[in-house]
């Protein structure tokens, strides 16, 4: 499995579209944000398949412990990204993306496909579970909370 760890760090909207052609605003800034997982498995059920729903980082290893048949700890963060969830991903800035929306203090609460702007209370819980979500997973680094569990 190989994994980036960070962004292209290409801001400049005019250099993106010209290397990878967004159309829109919203469709630029998620394209900023993407960065490949790549798990080769030949021979398996999972072989050539291609996940493009949203995915983070931090859902990187339930994703891998499902591939390999091991049931992750209780206090694992993320989810199994080849299942059917439709859990949000979050981004250090609190924003988040989920298969239907997009939501960054940048450019609202936005659905994905059209660019439509959506009433921000359609995103609100969501975007206060992204807060508690980042909150819970500074404390579990922070105090090595991870240590506790085999």
């Amino acid at each position: 499995a190989v994994y980036g760890d960070h962004d292209a760090g290409i801001y400049d909207d005019e250099l993106l579209d010209r290397f990878a052609p967004t159309g829109t605003t919203l469709d630029s800034d998620i394209q900023r944000r993407s960065v490949p997982l790549l798990v080769d498995l030949p021979g398996t059920e999972y072989d050539g398949t291609r996940v493009s729903s949203p995915t983070g980082q931090i859902d990187v290893a339930p994703t891998l412990a499902h591939l390999l048949g091991i049931t992750p700890p209780g206090a694992m963060l993320g989810v199994d990204r080849l299942g059917s969830s439709s859990a949000p991903v979050v981004f250090r800035d609190g924003s988040f993306v989920d298969p239907d929306t997009y939501y960054s203090n940048d450019v609202g609460c936005r659905a994905l496909g059209t660019d439509d702007e959506l009433p921000a209370a359609q995103c609100q819980e969501r975007a206060d579970q992204a807060v508690t979500q980042l909150r819970v997973s500074d404390l579990m680094l922070d105090h090595d909370l991870m240590a506790e569990y085999p």
